[in-house]
């Protein structure tokens, strides 16, 4: 008995078919692309950014609330940061934002753009009851979706992890 084979099963290497190598040639591509596309945002020049890490406190009746990203995961999106839904600023990877407030309670939320809106699960925010001349940090991460969906996640931390990230990261640009 003869074996049968489409058009596409052409022997390429001993025990393969073309079939097969596509197959595994895509994935490759696929894997490659998510690893290499990285996203960014508008950087604070150096003089602001050194600024920002010497960690001053606040101006009088104020609260400093840094923001940063620092896992890899994700990084071919931008997450756009709110406090109590008015823009922040945006974060890619390794990046941070400083944002002076009035004290009192702050709901951080990130959003990222969802190619499939339909699946979206709603992102989960930090609350923050932030104190006069109070620092703190709040980490923002990347939680994986469902293919083209991928959903963020506030954190508080604390200071000495925030600060680390802080120093290893770039000040993006904040809202206005």
């Amino acid at each position: 008995m003869r074996e049968r084979r489409s058009a596409c099963d052409v022997a390429i290497l001993p025990g393969t078919t073309v079939e097969w190598d596509v197959r595994a040639f895509g994935g490759l591509v696929a894997a490659a692309l998510l690893v290499s596309g990285c996203a960014s945002v508008p950087l604070a020049g150096p003089a602001a950014d050194a600024e920002g890490k010497r960690f001053d406190p606040p101006p009088p009746g104020q609260s400093a609330l840094y923001l940063y990203r620092s896992s890899v995961l994700g990084s071919e999106v931008i997450f756009s940061l709110a406090d109590n839904q008015q823009p922040l600023g945006s974060l890619a990877n390794r990046t941070w934002i400083r944002a002076d407030l009035v004290p009192g309670r702050h709901v951080i939320t990130c959003s990222v753009p969802s190619y499939a809106p339909l699946t979206q699960t709603p992102a989960q925010a930090a609350t923050v009851d932030l104190a006069p001349g109070e620092i703190r940090f709040v980490e923002v991460d990347v939680w994986p979706g469902l293919p083209l969906n991928p959903r963020c996640v506030a954190t508080e931390v604390g200071a000495d992890k925030g600060r680390a990230a802080v120093a290893d990261g770039n000040r993006a640009m904040a809202a206005n």
